[in-house]
């Protein structure tokens, strides 16, 4: 199987991989919807859609009397330098929109903001950053923001807190897909082809086995578990999540976090150390970790209370000694003495092989997880509960 996009060699995309790339292939789209554009309809009219799923997302007006076909882009601009006076700071706060475009209807004025991500995220509060500054310069115009999304991310909420409208890679692909048969411009097409194959083997962790995954389809599979979490089957187990590729001694590996958004304070004494339980799946060596973990949070400075107190209470007392298994969960070859300790390892239900493990038995590996972390966290943890 070709994970590695080898068949796309002769793809400039496939080599020009970058935001900066991709930057210009949306200025590129967006300059056949402006007035003295070439006459190329087929991309022309997908310029125009894609104007159009950006201003129905991101604006509630009504347009119910317009469409595609009466957006005209009036300006496109790359890299728009954007300064503002920081009055806590007292200094000048500056940054760069990746894509700018003046749009016009018959009916309104639209200045869209396009931050174009591939594999990072926004940062710092750039979002609102931007779209402040714009509103303040351009007050006839009605600001939009648009987060232009073509790789994988975890959590969108600062995108949604700042009132950007995510443009997806699915939603993209399905876009395109409309005029790739209608069009030879080896542009759109590169582009395109690009984009469909990067999604397609996204969605190979539904037919792949588990060993075989590379970094697409372990982050199509957490991409396709977080919603499951969020608001699906396991909606009821009251987890939040976020994954993210983690960096370690050993060359690092993926990820998922998982937390009840519960922490614990323990005493003795006068001294307190506030901890959490949380699990996380990980992808080591092509084999796939449900992991129970604890994690400090806060402890003292200088004190005899240690994280190595906690991990031992949890395994050690005699109140529960070696109860692990009792909820599905093994102890580790070795208890580490960090900060975050995995104090647990999931037993899987299925017999491992390349020929049989797929997704199917990861998920419900993943509620298995979830239903001994409930009860273990309910009969055995040490401290005085608390809500985050």
């Amino acid at each position: 199987m070709d994970n590695n996009l080898s068949n796309m060699k002769n793809n400039l995309f496939y080599w020009a991989t970058g935001e900066l790339s991709q930057d210009a292939f949306i200025c590129w789209l967006m300059s056949y919807a402006t007035k003295d554009s070439k006459e190329d309809a087929v991309i022309k009219a997908c310029a125009q859609e894609f104007l159009w799923m950006f201003v129905k997302k991101s604006s509630s007006e009504d347009k119910s009397n317009i469409g595609p076909s009466d957006i005209v882009v009036d300006k496109i601009e790359r890299q728009v330098t954007v300064n503002e006076e920081d009055e806590e700071k007292k200094q000048k706060k500056r940054g760069a929109i990746d894509v700018l475009l003046t749009v016009s209807t018959p009916k309104d004025k639209y200045k869209i903001i396009i931050e174009d991500k591939t594999y990072t995220s926004e940062h710092d509060d750039q979002l609102q950053f931007y779209k402040k500054a714009i509103t303040d310069e351009f007050q006839e115009y009605t600001v939009l923001g648009v987060y232009y999304k073509t790789g994988f991310q975890s959590d969108y909420e600062a995108v949604k807190e700042a009132g950007y409208c995510r443009i997806g890679r699915a939603e993209i692909v399905e876009c395109l897909k409309k005029y790739e048969d209608k069009t030879i411009n080896v542009i759109f097409n590169d582009y395109y082809e690009y984009l469909k194959d990067l999604h397609k083997k996204a969605e190979q962790f539904e037919s792949l086995p588990l060993q075989e995954w590379d970094w697409q389809q372990i982050l199509g599979f957490f991409s396709f578990v977080q919603p499951q979490i969020d608001q699906g089957s396991l909606r009821k187990y009251g987890f939040k999540d976020n994954f993210d590729y983690v960096h370690n001694q050993a060359g690092g590996f993926y990820g998922m976090w998982l937390d009840n958004k519960c922490n614990y304070f323990y005493s003795e004494g006068d001294e307190q150390i506030k901890y959490e339980i949380y699990l996380m799946m990980q992808f080591i060596n092509q084999k796939l970790e449900i992991c129970l973990k604890l994690g400090i949070k806060e402890m003292p400075e200088k004190g005899k209370l240690t994280p190595s107190n906690i991990r031992d209470r949890l395994v050690y007392d005699e109140k529960w000694k070696y109860k692990l298994d009792k909820y599905s969960y093994q102890k580790p070859a070795r208890l580490g003495y960090g900060k975050n300790i995995t104090i647990g390892i999931f037993t899987s239900q299925f017999t491992l092989s390349t020929e049989s493990e797929n997704y199917k038995q990861a998920m419900a590996d993943l509620e298995g997880a979830m239903q001994g972390f409930a009860k273990m966290t309910e009969a055995i943890c040490i401290g005085e509960k608390c809500a985050e």
